[in-house]
């Protein structure tokens, strides 16, 4: 008979494009790596959905009422998920593999009683240390999780060669913005107000699936001499960005992570509409010297420019982004996956 291959459960919820890109690139680095288990995502939307009461009395789906908890801070509605959990299958390891830089609140997603939590920062260490999971079942990571093509792509190499490719000059300081997968109304004046500010900028824009967005670009694009590129949803954000000066872009810790992982310094908001779990990704940037912090997007422009006067100001950005951990932080979740799996304790 053959031997049972393990099935590893990845529950995600689609509230958002971040679980779903973690879940992805930890499917990808188990091809890639050949694991002794398979993955399996499921959304708690479809597992859930015939149970979910908040939509039966408010019409609000499993995703919406999610972002209602965040903004009320109404956690404790997370925690039967993990108790269902360990009274029904007690041998089975319960791991919380954080996709943000930090909990928000604390005790969100890190709670006591998991098996183990993976997180990508020493603020998420600490925060479930804090509430009393025992130190050996805090693995931290090297970043947060990244897909595999991050480590294929992009790097210095294609600084050079992507910016001949587009036509720009190697001096040009380039722009990349990226706001999402299905991209941000706020590209189309942004890029124009950039393009105003210096006859010599150059801007990428990666307007994601949005065809009508990136027909306004092209708009501006055709009456630009060269200046913007316009793209549509892509799979070489790490080639564009690789090429580019700075990323402007909203402060998930996907975008964050990626610009890092390509030596890019950031560009983001905080403000009052800046969503609950990614204020701190703004703090982070600001703590560490990663990049810049404004308060609404007017004010990019002016601040990119202060930015490129100072070229001091440039080289300690780049160097705190050099000192950050070299991200290989997808391979190390693998790794632990597999070895809760592989325990004695779960055989049999």
């Amino acid at each position: 008979m053959a031997d049972v291959i393990p099935e590893v459960l990845l529950l995600v919820v689609d509230a958002g494009g971040g679980h779903r890109s973690a879940a992805r690139a930890l499917l990808a680095a188990a091809e890639e790596r050949g694991a002794p288990f398979r993955f399996r995502v499921e959304s708690l939307e479809s597992l859930l959905g015939s149970l979910d009461f908040l939509r039966k009395r408010t019409g609000l789906s499993f995703e919406d009422g999610y972002n209602l908890i965040l903004r009320r801070r109404w956690t404790v509605l997370l925690v039967p998920l993990r108790d269902a959990l360990l009274a029904e299958h007690p041998g089975v390891p319960l791991l919380v593999l954080l996709t943000d830089f930090a909990d928000f609140p604390p005790r969100f997603w890190i709670e006591p009683g998991l098996t183990r939590v993976l997180v990508g920062t020493d603020e998420a260490a600490a925060q479930a240390r804090a509430i009393g999971i025992p130190p050996e079942r805090v693995s931290r990571l090297s970043g947060m999780v990244l897909h595999p093509r991050f480590y294929r792509t992009g790097g210095p190499e294609a600084r050079a060669r992507v910016r001949r490719e587009l036509g720009f000059p190697g001096e040009a300081l380039t722009v990349m913005l990226l706001f999402g997968g299905q991209g941000s109304p706020e590209i189309e004046p942004l890029a124009a107000r950039l393009l105003e500010a210096d006859p010599g900028w150059r801007v990428i824009a990666a307007c994601g699936d949005n065809p009508g967005l990136v027909a306004k670009l092209s708009a501006i694009a055709g009456k630009a001499g060269g200046r913007l590129f316009p793209v549509g949803f892509t799979d070489r954000v790490a080639d564009f960005m690789a090429a580019s000066d700075l990323l402007i872009t909203k402060p998930g810790p996907g975008s964050l992570a990626e610009a890092f992982h390509q030596g890019v310094p950031v560009v983001v908001t905080r403000n009052r509409h800046t969503i609950p779990q990614e204020r701190f990704n703004t703090r982070f940037v600001e703590e560490r010297g990663l990049g810049l912090v404004v308060r609404h997007w007017s004010e990019i422009p002016e601040a990119v420019a202060a930015f490129a006067r100072d070229p001091a100001g440039r080289a300690r950005v780049k160097a705190a982004i050099a000192a950050l951990p070299g991200n290989r932080a997808v391979y190390e979740a693998l790794e632990i996956v597999g070895a809760e799996v592989a325990a004695p304790s779960r055989r049999g």
